[in-house]
């Protein structure tokens, strides 16, 4: 499959998200496994979902679309080494090392930002980097 299909799928399962601000979806292509896809998603008890959306509570309440991916996977007992990873936005550095910790060996992001890129993006790259994780930027795919 293409890193265009890839990335595409990774925009289809972001706008599962049930986060009001920010909608993130990753894809995890590996040799054991098609695909595996995530959205970040709400967890816990979905009567304060909305008291919960807002920065930084949703932070504590919110598994990130990456996180996700690879939980998914693992689950299903897929081993992720050189695997591939399309994401929508920038990981955070939690994400960065999970994907590193994984077996993951090639990112590729679609660069879109969230309120915290300008701190994590660079804090991301060194670890991804560090561990000898290819990141590739990739643009939005259009419609």
């Amino acid at each position: 499959m293409s890193d265009d299909i890839l990335m595409k799928a990774a925009f289809k399962a972001s706008n599962r998200s049930d986060d009001l601000h920010t909608k993130v979806g990753a894809v995890i292509l590996c040799e054991s496994l098609d695909t595996c896809t995530a959205n970040n998603f709400y967890v816990g008890d979905d009567s304060k979902k909305e008291e919960r959306q807002d920065r930084p509570l949703k932070y504590a309440f919110t598994t990130h679309a990456e996180e996700g991916a690879i939980m998914g996977s693992f689950r299903m007992g897929h081993d992720l080494k050189d695997g591939k990873m399309f994401v929508t936005h920038i990981p955070c550095p939690t994400c960065a090392r999970l994907i590193a910790q994984s077996g993951i060996a090639r990112v590729v992001c679609a660069m879109q930002r969230t309120s915290t890129s300008d701190v994590d993006e660079p804090i991301t790259r060194a670890i991804l980097s560090e561990c000898d994780v290819e990141f590739v930027e990739h643009e939005k795919p259009l419609g």
